[in-house]
């Protein structure tokens, strides 16, 4: 498998690899959610990178966490070119929805914001393939917003929930 592509499926990976875990476990507080206007203004910003290929503020976006796996702006961009390969350029978005979860990341669990957006891309037409950014608070809380992740998904059954169409 090349290494963009497990690239691609970590970045979705990351993102989904959060869940709930009960009071009482030892863990570091949840740090609170981020204002949803702040969240979708960052997020807005990042569908707009993407579709600008603009690695450099993309990059200045994500979760420190992110840059362990992304070291800076150039390997942001072949890895970008390589998901472009794979799911085409982006040519357009549109927001279609947001949800609130919990993304755990060790002992540190954020609350966390995810838009979704209907996708164009120089290969497949709106409805095929959407791409969900989220967002999540500084660990401390009082820090900026960033984006821990980001990437495309589809339907495995092709069937898009009405909310997404």
């Amino acid at each position: 498998m090349s290494r963009s592509l497990v690239l691609a499926l970590a970045l979705l990976g990351w993102m989904t690899g959060c869940g709930p875990k009960p009071a009482g476990d030892g863990q570091k507080p949840v740090v609170p959610l981020a204002d949803y206007t702040q969240a979708r203004n960052l997020a807005n910003a990042v569908a707009s990178d993407l579709l600008q290929q603009d690695m450099k503020d993309l990059f200045q976006r994500l979760d420190p966490g992110f840059h362990m796996v992304v070291k800076d702006e150039k390997e942001l961009g072949d890895h970008i070119g390589q998901m472009d390969k794979i799911y085409g350029r982006l040519l357009d978005f549109q927001f279609k929805a947001s949800e609130t979860g919990l993304r755990q990341d060790g002992v540190w669990r954020r609350a966390s914001r995810s838009f979704l957006y209907a996708t164009k891309t120089t290969k497949y037409t709106y409805g095929k393939y959407f791409l969900r950014i989220e967002v999540v608070p500084a660990y401390d809380g009082r820090g900026p917003i960033v984006v821990s992740g980001f990437g495309y998904f589809t339907f495995k059954d092709g069937i898009v929930p009405e909310n997404l169409k």
